[in-house]
């Protein structure tokens, strides 16, 4: 007689190998669903700071001046002017334009979110 039978260590191989397939998916469209949920202001602002670091002086100034500064402050309005001038600027890169879409677009979401302002 053996100690394991050759049934019970297939049995428990195919168990195994189930578990880590059921996991190992679970972990994978975790990761899927996190990389397809919208970037916070912040993200987005960062990573346009990334992608502009090698841009003209005047698409710097424009970023630091106009879009940082306003977004701090809350002058979404302005921010979003000043991006949608920065996007048309033909030295970007397609990359560089696509972080401008993803701020345009995190800005509204922040502007849609925010409270109605009181009535003065």
């Amino acid at each position: 007689m053996t100690l394991f039978p050759v049934k019970n260590i297939s049995f428990l191989f195919c168990l195994t190998l189930a578990a880590l397939l059921v996991l190992g998916g679970t972990a994978c469209s975790k990761k899927n669903q996190a990389a397809a949920a919208p970037a916070s202001l912040p993200a987005t602002l960062a990573h346009l700071r990334t992608s502009l670091e090698n841009a003209s002086p005047e698409v710097q100034s424009n970023l630091w001046a106009g879009v940082s500064s306003q977004t701090r402050y809350g002058n979404y309005p302005v921010a979003l002017a000043t991006l949608q001038h920065m996007s048309t600027d033909t030295s970007l890169t397609a990359e560089q334009k696509q972080a401008i879409t993803d701020t345009i677009q995190a800005i509204q979401r922040e502007m849609a979110a925010a409270p109605a302002a009181p009535p003065q």
